[in-house]
């Protein structure tokens, strides 16, 4: 999930990053 981290600043949700 380190990775997802980045999406999740991006969309700003961390059901995105989970995603």
């Amino acid at each position: 999930m380190s990775n997802d981290t980045s999406l999740t600043n991006k969309s700003g949700s961390e059901v995105q990053g989970c995603l």
